[in-house]
């Protein structure tokens, strides 16, 4: 009998105005809808400068808990990113995560960063979605998987997911006495995994294919 794997979602949605970023991130990850078979937590920011909250939760076209939390400019998608990852507490060995939020909206529609960020985001979403079977053998072994594997060689269990894209296991999660404990700061989000796991207990997703994005993106 194949198990049944459960794949949540939690992801965070900052839909700045200036832009239409956060739609492109949206319909990005409409495309993959179909990998979700559990819970889909959407945080939806709010406040001056922020899409109206419905026309953001009508760009999605799948069902989703949408959890209306004002944007914090200081530490961005980390405010409510441990309360709302408490919802989905679990030590399902068979449950697992997927974590991403609306990367690019802060940047004006003129900003010379701004196809740099799209390339990169665009690899992330694939690289993290678009090999379902890949991700679930990976994670009965590893604790977490991801793309833009970062390792620091000089400094001990430095390590992070550039980007704050990846999947994380719900059993090698949630039974880590600390996993409530994040850094008050808004890159909290890429540390957090390395925080509760070291780098071996890590997946890099794509690595190939993200050593050749970065250098197309410097080129």
């Amino acid at each position: 009998m194949m198990r049944g794997m459960i794949r949540n979602l939690f992801y965070n949605c900052c839909a700045i105005s200036h832009s239409e970023e956060w739609l492109l991130n949206i319909n990005k990850l409409n495309t993959y809808s179909h990998v979700f078979n559990g819970r889909k937590l959407v945080i939806v920011r709010t406040g001056e400068n922020i899409v109206e909250p419905n026309l953001v939760r009508e760009a999605f076209d799948f069902d989703a808990e949408f959890i209306y939390l004002p944007n914090n400019t200081e530490l961005q998608e980390v405010s409510g990113f441990i309360e709302t990852l408490g919802q989905l507490e679990s030590i399902n060995p068979d449950e697992r995560t997927f974590y991403a939020h609306t990367k690019g909206v802060r940047y004006a529609p003129t900003d010379a960063k701004l196809e740099t960020i799209r390339i990169w985001r665009n690899a992330m979403y694939d690289g993290c979605l678009s090999n379902i079977p890949q991700v679930d053998k990976v994670l009965d072994t590893y604790s977490c998987c991801g793309c833009f594997l970062l390792k620091y060689p000089f400094v001990r269990n430095k390590w992070l997911f550039a980007g704050s894209f990846w999947w994380v296991n719900h059993a090698k999660l949630f039974s880590q006495p600390s996993w409530k404990v994040t850094r008050d700061d808004k890159y909290s989000t890429e540390h957090y995994l390395s925080g509760l796991f070291p780098s071996r207990a890590s997946f890099y997703l794509n690595e190939g294919r993200d050593k050749q994005t970065m250098r197309y993106i410097k080129t």
